[in-house]
């Protein structure tokens, strides 16, 4: 019976030995020091027990800092689950550059090619991680502060499961605040502010990206795993993207001939279908409400519009106060740059199935700021639609209508048109002519209340000219090259014959015009009871060939 006892005793004594040492501060210092500088590993201090986690202060490799500190906290009766299970995990003062060298020198430079996912054979759960990034630059960006907050994470083989994140970077480019969770593949941004932007520094951290190929890298990891998705094998993508509010905002800035005032964007309600934009479905991407601001020296723009099943709707698009000249500038600058560069080839754009199908705009005004076009003086201009309709797919205008009216030191223009199938059709009239200096003033009043009526779609445009003088109707087609056919009548009341008597007006009504015009020459066509003549002429070298018959006489 002692015996029993005896070997009772024994096995308590064995267990408690056992369960002292894997609970003791002890053990994990010893382990520590036996096999931590082995690897290059050195620390100032660490406690804690094999059984509930450590704390380690001050952990270096190689005699560089890798962390101030770091506290983990475990519980090892998971594993007999298949889970492993960290209470919680936190890190203050992570060094990254040193952190780069430890990985650099634990993974291999040329890992073996795998075409599958790693996926572990266990669940991984963390109650809680809490981390600090010390400052460190990277391809122009330099990271003042990171802080990550995560709570409830859970992997699962094939995803991440986490209930609530929250994550915050201070950058010399922008500041960036985000909050969300993932459930269930489920990606749900609640936050995203991207503020203050330096739009200065911002290019030049773009070009570093751009040497450096960053989006090969990203290519490359995400590649396979869309592959590992069209093969129905394990992957890590997102089924979806939810983001429920998005603020983005600039920094006031002055670029070469671009003057940023202000900047901002709000959006919410944003969906995307991660899967759907994979397999080439439509209707793949939801925006609740998008708003734009954006104040320059060359204009201010202003929007709302939302996108929702295959549709673009602009409630309001108001750009106001536009420099033309100033965009005039800008325009050549671009083009010269372009012109410097190596000729990009042509692309061959085809309607993809990810596109909108429909952009509708429901209110538009613009305005522009006065100037001088010598002769004329522009004092003030605007453009106002309303309820347009495009079909993006066919690149065809549906419905809407447009209004121009312009106010110059020579006339005053005003035109209103409507859109109907793709086809436009309005009326253009020019009153109140002034005297334009240098030119005599019954000029501009043969010109008074001139009215255009037309009608035209993508290729071609019918026009007829009424006004004092005489009545011209027009064929005006564009494609690959511009061909104008016009008919001209003077009546009997035209200010004309009154202004030059002795000219035979009826010998040259109806005067017909046929002009073509190719990209090297520009031929004209011209006939009447009185006249003909042919033309040719180049703007090249301003050559002007032709004849003209006249009366029976050639010259």
């Amino acid at each position: 019976k002692w015996m029993k006892y005896l070997l009772l005793t024994l096995i308590v004594l064995i267990l408690t030995t056992i369960l002292f040492l894997l609970t003791s501060t002890q053990t994990l210092q010893w382990a520590a020091d036996r096999y931590a500088p082995k690897y290059g590993f050195a620390y100032k201090q660490i406690s804690g027990a094999l059984l509930t986690g450590l704390e380690v202060e001050e952990l270096t490799f190689k005699n560089e800092r890798l962390l101030d500190s770091l506290k983990v906290g475990w519980n090892p009766a998971s594993i007999l689950y298949n889970k492993v299970s960290i209470t919680h995990l936190e890190a203050s003062g992570l060094n990254v550059e040193n952190i780069k060298k430890v990985v650099k020198a634990f993974v291999p430079t040329e890992p073996e090619e795998d075409n599958s996912s790693f996926i572990l054979p266990f669940t991984i759960g963390v109650g809680e991680v809490k981390l600090e990034v010390d400052p460190f630059e990277w391809s122009g960006i330099g990271f003042k502060d990171i802080s990550l907050d995560v709570k409830d994470i859970v992997y699962y083989g094939e995803g991440v499961d986490i209930d609530d994140l929250s994550l915050s970077i201070d950058t010399n480019v922008t500041t960036i605040e985000l909050s969300g969770e993932i459930q269930e593949k489920n990606v749900r941004v609640k936050k995203l502010n991207i503020l203050d932007i330096d739009t200065i520094a911002f290019q030049d951290v773009i070009e570093q990206m751009i040497d450096i190929k960053i989006h090969e890298e990203i290519v490359e990891l995400v590649e396979p795993e869309v592959e590992h998705y069209k093969a129905g094998r394990k992957h890590l993508l997102p089924k979806s993207v939810q983001v429920d509010s998005a603020i983005v905002t600039v920094k006031p800035a002055d670029h070469p001939q671009i003057k940023l005032h202000q900047g901002e964007l709000n959006a919410s309600s944003i969906k995307v279908d991660i899967y759907g934009i994979i397999d080439l479905k439509p209707n793949t991407v939801q925006v609740g409400a998008l708003s734009v601001l954006l104040d320059t020296n060359l204009s201010r723009l202003s929007m709302q519009s939302k996108l929702q099943d295959e549709k673009i709707t602009v409630e309001s698009l108001s750009l106001r106060e536009l420099d033309t000249i100033a965009l005039t500038k800008l325009f050549e600058s671009i083009e010269n740059n372009q012109s410097a560069k190596a000729e990009t080839p042509d692309i061959n754009i085809t309607a993809s199935p990810l596109l909108p199908k429909l952009l509708y705009v429901k209110q538009l005004d613009s305005s522009i700021k006065s100037a001088t076009y010598d002769p004329v003086f522009v004092k003030s201009a605007e453009v106002n639609a309303t309820n347009v309709m495009l079909n993006i797919a066919t690149l065809t205008a549906e419905s809407g209508e447009i209004d121009i009216s312009a106010v110059t030191n020579f006339a005053t223009l005003m035109q209103h048109g409507v859109i109907k199938d793709n086809q436009i059709e309005g009326e253009i009239l020019l009153d109140n002519l002034h005297k334009i200096e240098g030119l005599d003033n019954n000029y501009s009043r043969l010109l008074n209340d001139l009215k255009i009526k037309y009608k035209g779609d993508a290729k071609s445009i019918e026009a007829e000219i009424r006004s004092n003088i005489a009545t011209i109707e027009a064929d005006v087609l564009y494609d690959k090259e511009l061909k104008v056919v016009t008919k001209t009548t003077f009546p009997k009341d035209s200010l004309l014959r009154a202004y030059i008597p002795k000219l035979n007006f009826d010998a040259l009504s109806p005067l017909h015009a046929d002009i073509l015009w190719t990209k090297k020459v520009v031929h004209a066509d011209v006939k009447s009871k009185g006249l003909t003549s042919k033309m040719t002429f180049n703007p090249e070298n301003k050559d002007l060939d032709g004849d003209l018959v006249m009366g029976g006489a050639k010259f």
